[in-house]
């Protein structure tokens, strides 16, 4: 076949031409790179002047035939090389007895034994065109210059979920494990998720974390706890905790509804569950939404479906971590066609990263990578880059535990077009909001009838501001389309009689009636529900300036600060812009 716009490179003393992959060339007789290598340039968040080179390198996996798979890998500008996954080997029982091993507990395998299951895993998936490309990439690009990264895409069809559960986490070249290295960056995707376009990636400002902690996990918690908020409040990272009491489905519902949150951190528990018609169903453990008294029964295993339908209305999450033991593990159908894993859940809700564990983790391993990762992912010289951060979290558990499996635990799901999930480098004030007035400067509506009150007692004024931004949308169809039917009875009176405008029209402007009544009723409440909201604002504000005085007047008489007070300002504050984001909602809609 001949090659596509490929010219050949004089200065290679060996190529071919080789089906549609463009002009072949080995890697190890080329003195000068193809022209066709073209990285792209971006700007790097480095505190130097050097600038970052990230050269995307796209790895795809298809079912090809009953026992075949095919493979193919591109970087930008690149013919597209194609080979075939060596099946042959991973599919052998004596390889399958290893990746047995890893998975088993208790944990028996060792450095040496990774590097050998590494080894074949790379040797299996990096064959002809596809070594020929890596090689040349890595060796011309990487090599050279101190400041190229190659970012290996992983991207898996639905149509091969036994080549998605291996770890090829553990990919090890050249005695080195990929995963762990910032200049092999090894990230997933999935293929025919029809999610449509990923959401924007930086958020401008700090992001805000998401601490969710069920109770009766049996983790060690409260370490990861201190060592995560720690990380956060050195890099005066906002975030809240859910974990002082029971934490269920409902509360985290509520939560992300009550506050704007950036990152998501759960540590937990995650399963598999085989429903009656054989499917499998990732599961995250949360509290009961019930009330259960019995702490080692309060427990409710929450479906990666019902986790999508909740994420898929808060797009301003743009991180997932699933400190959960099976968090990440995709599972089959009996069909054979189709992921079913949290993970894969979370990427459909448009969720731009997730970082999640497709084995057990170790406490004390588990400690390592969150310190790491978080230390990295919001520092000065990656800050907001969730691939180098979670490739230097690997390392670290490499670093400390070679002979676990932990540092090829975390599994990078990547949605987003580059690496970088959000931008701490930018400006990092928010939008001035208005100074909550003090509450002699609330006005004072109309209060509406107790019955009335009572009907919408379990609503927020910005949940109800919104409810009403809707209806005002209803009337509005619906008084232009009894304008609609009044031109045709004078326009058109043939069609107005076909279309029964005669009897539509009075129907409509009883419904339009209805309506108008049900929307001025919804704004006198939210009017007094954004006035009590607006008092409330106004007492926080009090309580936490009280708080600082206190605090300022201790510092001036050279007394330590309690700890208490530190925490009761961080969390009066939290809660004050928490306030504060609803009454600008309400208000917004006034």
């Amino acid at each position: 076949m001949r090659p596509r716009h490929v010219t050949p490179n004089p200065v290679c003393r060996s190529g071919r031409v080789v089906g549609h992959a463009g002009y072949h060339f080995d890697a190890r007789l080329c003195h000068n790179p193809p022209t066709w290598l073209s990285p792209t340039k971006v700007t790097s968040p480095m505190t130097n002047e050097n600038q970052a080179t990230f050269i995307d390198f796209d790895v795809r996996i298809f079912k090809a035939g009953d026992d075949g798979y095919t493979v193919t890998a591109q970087t930008p500008g690149s013919g597209l090389a194609e080979d075939t996954l060596d099946w042959a080997v991973l599919s052998h029982a004596d390889f399958q007895a290893k990746l047995e091993q890893i998975r088993e507990e208790p944990f028996t395998a060792n450095e040496a034994f990774f590097r050998e299951v590494g080894s074949v895993l790379f040797e299996s998936l990096f064959r002809g065109e596809i070594r020929d490309l890596f090689l040349g990439v890595y060796q011309h690009q990487v090599l050279a210059d101190d400041h190229t990264y190659l970012r290996l895409r992983l991207n898996v069809s639905r149509t091969a979920p036994e080549v998605a559960t291996l770890p090829w986490e553990l990919m090890n070249w050249n005695d080195a494990f990929l995963a762990t290295h910032t200049r092999t960056l090894l990230t997933r995707n999935y293929l025919e998720f029809t999610i449509g376009p990923v959401q924007s990636q930086e958020v401008r400002g700090l992001p805000k974390v998401l601490v969710v902690i069920p109770r009766g996990s049996g983790l060690a918690v409260a370490e990861e706890r201190a060592t995560i908020t720690q990380a956060l409040e050195e890099k005066q990272i906002p975030y809240e905790v859910l974990g002082d009491d029971r934490v269920s489905i409902e509360t985290l519902r509520q939560k992300l509804e009550d506050d704007t949150f950036h990152i998501v951190h759960f540590i937990g528990h995650g399963e598999f569950e085989e429903d009656a018609e054989g499917a499998m169903h990732g599961l995250l453990r949360f509290n009961a939404t019930w009330d259960e008294p019995n702490e080692e029964e309060d427990e409710e295993w929450v479906s990666g479906e019902r986790l999508q339908a909740l994420l898929q209305n808060h797009p301003s999450v743009k991180l997932v971590v699933l400190n959960a033991c099976k968090g990440a593990e995709i599972a089959e159908r009996r069909n054979g066609r189709g992921f079913v894993g949290v993970a894969p859940s979370l990427l459909k809700a448009r969720v731009p990263a997730v970082v999640a564990m497709q084995y057990s983790i170790r406490d004390d391993v588990a400690l390592v990578f969150a310190r790491a990762f978080y230390e990295s992912l919001t520092g000065d010289l990656w800050g907001g880059h969730v691939d180098i951060a979670t490739a230097l979290a690997r390392n670290a558990c490499y670093l400390n535990f070679p002979n676990d499996r932990g540092f090829a635990t975390p599994i990078l799901y990547l949605r987003a077009e580059g690496g970088k999930i959000f931008d701490l480098k930018a400006e990092t004030e928010a939008p001035a909001r208005p100074t909550p007035p003090p509450a002699d400067e609330c006005q004072e509506p109309p209060k509406p009838d107790e019955a009335i009150l009572y009907k919408y007692r379990f609503d927020s004024a910005d949940q109800l501001a919104l409810t009403a931004k809707a209806k005002q949308g209803n009337v509005d169809v619906i008084r232009a389309e009894i304008q609609r039917l009044e031109r045709m009875q004078l326009e058109n009176p043939i069609m107005a009689e076909a279309s029964r405008a005669d009897v539509r029209i009075p129907q409509l402007q009883a419904q339009l009636d209805e309506t108008v009544a049900e929307l001025d009723e919804l704004i006198q409440v939210v009017r007094w529900k954004t006035y009590e909201l607006c008092l409330e604002v106004a007492q926080a504000r009090r309580e936490l300036e009280a708080m600082k005085a206190r605090k300022a007047e201790l510092e001036q008489e050279g007394k330590p600060v309690p700890h208490a007070l530190m925490g009761d300002i961080q969390r009066q504050n939290d809660e004050l812009i928490r306030m504060q984001i609803k009454l600008d909602k309400a208000m917004s809609a006034l």
